[in-house]
């Protein structure tokens, strides 16, 4: 079934050759003017009919196609064309296709200039200056807040492939698991206690400016914020623009935007946004983000003040509320001193075992990673942690059994499927502790079945942990030998992830000569599988998997030769360091390659030297 078009046929006829003859310009490699001059032709078309043409569902897909290959003048006309009189409001305004176009213009612009070098500079500030004239309007509708939201991203200068967003914007609307996608990687920035980016280009932080005092103005009114924080489609803008003054803006533009952001008055300073503000945001589903960000976005001094009028007597109950939890664990992600996080975890230490039977387990989990971050609690976190699963989870055999299948119908050897993301992050916090800090983990882990290692083993998060047990200090050559032994026979479906892949690499640096010889045995039989894998082909040459299947036994006493080294090198500098096993080991193998070397110019010296013995011999008998 056809869309419904506003344009006449002879339009859509047209837009359909330009369509056909464009794809056969680019595929056969034709000249750059060529393409100039059919672009040309086409944004001559275009002016008068912009707004329709622009905002159709067919021929908006060929419009964006044509900005990718416009020159420079091509893109400064068409970006003229786009934001003249009120074209750039209803543009945003009449459907997705057009917030489609502006976007793939604004992330043209951005990479022309990094890569081309192209002066697009004044391009941009007309952009701007329209889209600030309407700003209100255009973040309040549903798709002007994707323009709005990837101006700001232009203005603090990220960089991203139009053609990567567009595939981005189609998984959005058909594939639920983009939504768990983007829940583990906001799991991901907050255990690491930091944002995340990608590739960056100079910002524009006298535009960003100038957006931001759209909001840092006398003429806004609290009235307008609250509408503009409740918004469905302002919110996302809201915490868009706090995430980039949040990378970009300098102390005083950032405490400014957050205090106006949040409903205050940058003049009075943090003391004019009330409790009662703050937890109103916080339990909203929508405000919840804009706080997040706000606390992300906010100088030490600013923070600190936030979030003792937002969580003070009410951080247990916000830790459990479906949407201010979130906030929550943002705030203890970003938190810098250590006596700040000695308070929240005063308040939240007897909540342990509501917060994992609520399913809220990602606050504890941040928590957990933060003791790590700033190597405080890190004894008091692990006993309170331990006791609360103990107390909650009364039929799991272990508390690492209950935590490591949290919030999962998964058993440790028996109903097989996916293990805790949350869970699997906490006990890699736990592992990452100093020495003596979570002993009763690390015993509980050694206690293990052969069949429950290895369920453990084959799961993307399950085998982080297992590699944060193995270098972990309390761990040592023997239970780590133990260890993996456990995992024998499953080395090849171990391998055959990536995750897994990085952790058989790490067991077989941590392995003795028998247990490589196993690895390297299991890894051969499914050699095909593996080298198909990222890292398959480079785990296969770090294993020797090709020297085993040729001479098994010879392999195992290279790898023997290789031990003594290691232990000769231990006992004279007296160090048992992964790095210099590695060592040991490049040594023992270039000398190896060495001796083959020179056996092997030996071997063909004396052949050389025997034919022309042999030679010689049957000159004189002929003579």
């Amino acid at each position: 079934m056809e869309r419904y078009s506003r344009l006449d046929s002879e339009t859509q006829s047209y837009f359909r050759e330009v369509d056909a003859h464009f794809k056969t310009l680019v595929e056969d490699g034709s000249s750059s003017e060529e393409q100039e001059i059919l672009i040309g032709n086409v944004f001559e078309e275009i002016q008068g009919r912009e707004v329709d043409i622009v905002t159709d569902a067919e021929c908006s897909r060929i419009v964006e196609a044509l900005i990718g290959h416009a020159s420079h003048a091509q893109l400064k006309q068409f970006a003229g064309i786009c934001i003249k009189d009120d074209n750039l409001g209803l543009i945003c305004t009449s459907g997705p296709f057009g917030s489609h176009v502006l976007e793939t213009l604004l992330d043209t612009i951005v990479r022309r200039m990094y890569y081309d070098r192209w002066k697009l500079d004044d391009v941009l500030e007309e952009f701007t200056d329209v889209a600030c004239a309407h700003l209100f309007d255009m973040i309040s509708s549903k798709y002007g807040s994707f323009v709005g939201r990837r101006l700001v991203g232009v203005l603090c200068g990220e960089l991203r492939d139009p053609s990567s967003s567009q595939k981005n914007r189609k998984n959005a609307q058909s594939d639920n698991r983009s939504y768990a996608h983007g829940a583990r990687m906001n799991l991901a920035k907050k255990v690491d206690g930091g944002q995340g980016s990608g590739p960056s280009v100079a910002p524009r932080v006298d535009l960003l400016d100038k957006v931001c005092k759209q909001f840092v103005s006398d003429e806004v009114t609290v009235r307008d914020i609250h509408d503009l924080q409740t918004s469905p489609f302002a919110g996302p803008f809201l915490k868009a623009l706090l995430e980039g003054v949040g990378r970009v803006g300098d102390e005083q533009l950032r405490s400014d935007v957050v205090i106006c952001l949040l409903g205050g008055n940058p003049a009075v300073g943090a003391d004019s946004i009330t409790s009662d503000t703050l937890y109103r945001l916080m339990t909203d589903r929508s405000g919840s983000h804009i706080v997040e960000a706000a606390l992300l976005a906010a100088p030490d001094g600013l923070f600190s003040k936030l979030c003792t009028n937002g969580f003070k007597g009410r951080l247990p109950a916000l830790a459990q509320h479906p949407s201010a939890n979130f906030t929550v664990q943002a705030a203890i992600a970003h938190v810098k001193k250590s006596q700040q996080l000695k308070r929240m975890f005063e308040d939240l230490k007897d909540c342990f075992g509501g917060l994992l039977l609520g399913r809220r387990g990602g606050v504890v989990t941040v928590l957990l990673a933060a003791a790590a971050r700033l190597n405080c609690l890190q004894s008091e976190c692990s006993k309170t942690l331990w006791d609360a699963l103990n107390t909650s989870f009364k039929e799991a055999k272990t508390p690492l059994h209950s935590l490591i299948t949290l919030d999962t119908t998964v058993e440790l050897g028996g109903q097989t499927g996916r293990l805790s993301p949350l869970g699997c992050a906490a006990l890699v916090s736990l592992f990452q502790y100093p020495k003596g800090m979570a002993v009763e983990w690390n015993k509980a882990l050694e206690n293990l079945s052969k069949k429950e290692v290895a369920q453990i083993a084959l799961d993307a998060g399950g085998c982080r942990v297992l590699e944060a047990y193995l270098q972990h200090e309390d761990t040592g050559a023997r239970r780590a030998h133990d260890l993996i032994k456990k995992i024998d026979g499953a080395w090849a479906d171990v391998a055959s992830f990536g995750s897994g892949n990085k952790f058989v690499d790490t067991c077989f640096g941590i392995a003795g000569a028998a247990e490589k010889k196993q690895i390297a045995l299991e890894l051969a039989q499914a050699e095909e599988r593996i080298a198909g894998t990222h890292r398959g082909p480079a785990l296969l040459q770090r294993c020797r998997v090709d020297d085993v299947k040729k001479d098994e036994k010879g392999w195992e006493h290279r790898f023997e030769s290789v031990e003594a080294t290691k232990k000769e090198f231990e006992d004279l500098f007296g160090s048992n360091d992964s790095k210099d096993t590695q060592q040991a080991l490049l040594s023992s193998d270039k000398q190896d390659k060495k001796k083959k070397k020179k056996k092997k110019k030996k071997r063909d010296e004396h052949e050389d030297n025997s034919s022309s013995k042999k030679k010689s011999k049957k000159k004189s008998k002929k003579e």
